[in-house]
């Protein structure tokens, strides 16, 4: 079914979720849930979200802030900068997925409509 796949390690075969059908149902949801408009909100709090990580830090990505953690004086500022990193790259994830429902909204939603009617 193509849910989670194999990843080969140094010990042991892991599993993950396999990425592209964890994005396609975080896709979905968006569809099922949320009207254009409401959509569109959602990329707005989302780019709000990453303009304020690039003011608050100054800096342009998430990797650069992880580059300046390795810079930080204390464990506790260390942790923010690396927690910041990694919810500003959840931002973009979900920004992404934002963009592409609402680009393809019509379709998607369509779509979706046929296959639960």
């Amino acid at each position: 079914m193509d849910v989670i796949r194999a990843v080969d390690g140094e010990d042991a075969t892991r599993y993950e979720p396999d990425p592209l059908y964890a994005r396609f149902r975080a896709l979905r949801r968006l569809i099922t849930d949320h009207d254009h408009e409401e959509l569109l909100e959602l990329k707005s709090d989302l780019q709000e979200q990453i303009e304020e990580f690039q003011e608050q830090y100054e800096v342009g990505s998430p990797e650069t802030l992880r580059e300046q953690a390795a810079e930080t004086e204390t464990a506790e500022e260390t942790r923010e900068y690396r927690k910041d990193a990694s919810d500003w790259e959840l931002a973009l994830y979900h920004l992404s997925i934002a963009n592409d429902a609402i680009n393809n909204y019509r379709e998607y939603a369509d779509l979706d409509n046929r296959l639960h009617a």
